[in-house]
């Protein structure tokens, strides 16, 4: 394992501000709430719990992606690679966060943003991601996967829209999921 680079809420806000340029290329954003942890006995079990849980992030998403520790209880990522790649980590990072808490009570909740997206201030991306938080404990609060860790994510059927290129991230079926998520 790598101790992973750990960045701050003011490195954050620097790197969503270049994200929702005009002209940026695309970027998922994810907020990761961890339920219950500042519950935990002592300041130093919340501490190693949440060094465990960014280094078990680091390892899921390598390079493709940057993490933040904005607040005690959160931390997010931001990834640099294309949408599909990106959707696929946020597949197996979620569930691996959720079966890493589970046993210590603490619950995952998840938000994710697509940048820029039309968003003019790196707060309106936090503000976005926020606004998509759900919980893997609620009834439903994501049918299309993301959110929810306690069940594999609904088979899916290929897009029939044809890509601009071929290859490109619009062809990638999770994208149909990603768009559906963003129309709620």
């Amino acid at each position: 394992m790598t101790a992973p680079e750990i960045r701050t809420r003011q490195q954050l806000i620097a790197d969503l501000a270049r994200a929702v340029a005009p002209g940026s290329d695309e970027q998922l954003f994810v907020v990761y709430r961890l339920g219950g942890l500042n519950d935990l006995a002592t300041t130093a079990s919340q501490d190693s719990f949440m060094r465990v849980a960014l280094t078990r992030a680091h390892d899921l998403i390598g390079d493709d992606g940057r993490l933040y520790s904005p607040r005690r209880d959160e931390f997010c990522a931001l990834f640099a690679c294309p949408l599909g790649r990106a959707l696929d980590h946020l597949d197996h990072l979620t569930p691996a966060l959720s079966k890493l808490a589970r046993p210590f009570g603490i619950t995952v909740d998840s938000g994710i943003a697509l940048l820029p997206d039309g968003l003019q201030e790196p707060f309106a991306a936090l503000q976005r991601a926020d606004q998509r938080l759900s919980t893997s404990g609620d009834a439903d609060p994501d049918p299309f996967g993301y959110g929810r860790t306690d069940a594999a994510p609904p088979q899916q059927k290929t897009p029939t829209r044809q890509a601009s290129q071929p290859g490109s991230d619009f062809d990638h079926p999770k994208l149909l999921r990603l768009l559906l998520y963003r129309s709620r």
